[in-house]
């Protein structure tokens, strides 16, 4: 299940990179820990056997030193989390850039994403130059200290050794003991400073670990495949500080079902697709197909039950064969089979390397947009799902590709179920039904039933 949170990809990459932060810090620690403070406190017991009362010297400088740093540290927390706010702005702004390099350049916004890079570039190293200066100004009092404790021992100690309360001997000790305590300071100083790095970080890896985790039927008997959908009184939002996306929405999808959803732009018709695949979980209501929440099945057991059919063509780097298949040499039958019913045979076909030319998983690859968008129809298909989960899947397609996948669900209708997010009438003629989203409420247009004269297969793409 995915966030329903918006994040950028990159909050996570640098989420999951604050993980190697915190185990250094973890690692400064257990020393610190397991030889500075014990050594610190054999000194300072050393200290009060031979100098008794003048024990009580570095005590209120370490006490001291320990309110300043305080005071610091404040100052310190805040440049550190702004430096990785803005690291996070960079890193999600390097992303998208390298992301979309190819329509950057033909728009000839080049120079602007260049400028733009480089004041993300300065404020870190802002950030950064700030944090230096702290901790440089940190390590400089802790010296500072740690010679002003030295004095202010022999300052107090001076007036005992002629008090005849205290030998000069026990003096000259007490001097180096209290000089001993100078390099426990130091390290725990060093400590506390890493620990302000990793009280951001455990704060950043906290953004993964705090996301919901996804409940399995393991060991769990799953029905057979049918297609039936339930919603019921499902409601939906991405946070508490957004209103609510959908609301006491009810639909009941029977086996073999075709059901057109319309609505205006953002009302919500991709975001109910994506709670019936088991992407987002309901903020109330509930889902099932074939009586089982989408949300508890594994994804692979999942893509038997459901073909979801985005509008974006998502590829990875592999070959064509290998998109088709999911990286699965065992469904390369299947996956070729959907790839003739979707007209692809003839395109691979004019490739030198055919099913076997290699992609790179981005907008530059050798093979256009509508041969994209049907490498992904049929691997989402390969499974012959018995619901199919149509989100204006043919948006990118040519007239011939729209073609051919109107022929695909109309050759699947009666076979699988279909809930298809279109505004294409063509497609609307396929469905049993025809309902609107409005509001974030589901209701029937008109009796429910789709115009069968309004256009003619394939007039319209």
């Amino acid at each position: 299940m995915l966030p329903a949170q918006r994040k950028h990809y990159g909050e996570y990459l640098q989420a999951l990179g604050a993980l190697g932060r915190m185990r250094d810090y973890a690692l400064q620690r257990l020393v610190a820990v397991s030889v500075d403070v014990p050594y610190l406190l054999l000194f300072l017991l050393a200290l009060w056997l031979v100098g008794g009362v003048l024990v009580l010297v570095p005590l209120l400088a370490v006490a001291a030193f320990a309110a300043l740093v305080m005071h610091w540290g404040g100052r310190l927390r805040a440049a550190i989390h702004a430096r990785n706010t803005h690291d996070q702005q960079r890193y999600g702004f390097m992303l998208e850039s390298l992301a979309g390099a190819h329509a950057i350049k033909a728009l000839g916004m080049e120079p602007r994403f260049i400028t733009r890079y480089h004041q993300l570039q300065c404020s870190v190293g802002g950030d950064s130059f700030r944090i230096a200066l702290l901790n440089h100004a940190l390590a400089g009092s802790g010296a500072m200290f740690s010679q002003a404790m030295v004095v202010m021992v022999v300052a107090c100690g001076a007036p005992l050794v002629l008090q005849g309360a205290l030998s000069m001997g026990a003096l000259i000790a007490c001097v180096l003991l209290s000089g001993r305590l100078i390099q426990p300071l130091q390290h725990g100083l060093s400590c506390w400073m890493s620990y302000q790095e990793f009280e951001q970080a455990a704060e950043q890896y906290h953004t993964v670990t705090n996301l919901p985790m996804q409940p399995l039927l393991c060991g769990l008997h799953l029905p057979e495949r049918e297609g039936r959908v339930e919603i019921s009184h499902l409601g939906f939002r991405y946070d508490e500080q957004h209103p609510l996306v959908l609301q006491q929405v009810n639909l009941a999808v029977a086996a073999g079902e075709a059901v057109a959803i319309t609505a205006e732009s953002n009302a919500g018709r991709s975001t109910l697709l994506k709670l019936v695949g088991g992407l987002y979980q309901p903020t109330s209501g509930s889902i099932t197909i074939d009586g089982v929440d989408p949300a508890q099945l594994l994804p692979s057991a999942l893509a038997r039950y459901m073909g979801y059919l985005s509008s974006d063509a998502v590829l990875l780097r592999g070959t064509i064969m290998q998109n088709l298949s999911g990286f699965d040499a065992s469904m390369e039958g299947r996956a070729l089979e959907m790839a003739r019913l979707i007209g692809l045979d003839p395109l691979v076909a004019k490739l030198p390397a055919g099913y076997e030319t290699q992609l790179d998983g981005s907008g530059a690859d050798v093979i256009p947009p509508g041969m994209r968008q049907r490498v992904c129809i049929a691997r989402a298909l390969r499974h012959k799902p018995k619901l199919i989960l149509f989100d204006q899947a043919d948006r990118s397609l040519d007239r011939e590709g729209y073609h051919q996948l109107f022929s695909l669900l109309a050759r699947l209708k009666g076979k699988a179920s279909m809930l298809i997010v279109t505004d294409d009438q063509n497609l609307m003629r396929l469905c049993d039904r025809r309902l609107q989203l409005h509001a974030g409420v589901l209701r029937p247009i008109g009796d429910g039933k789709p115009n069968l004269t309004l256009v003619q297969p394939g007039e319209a793409a």
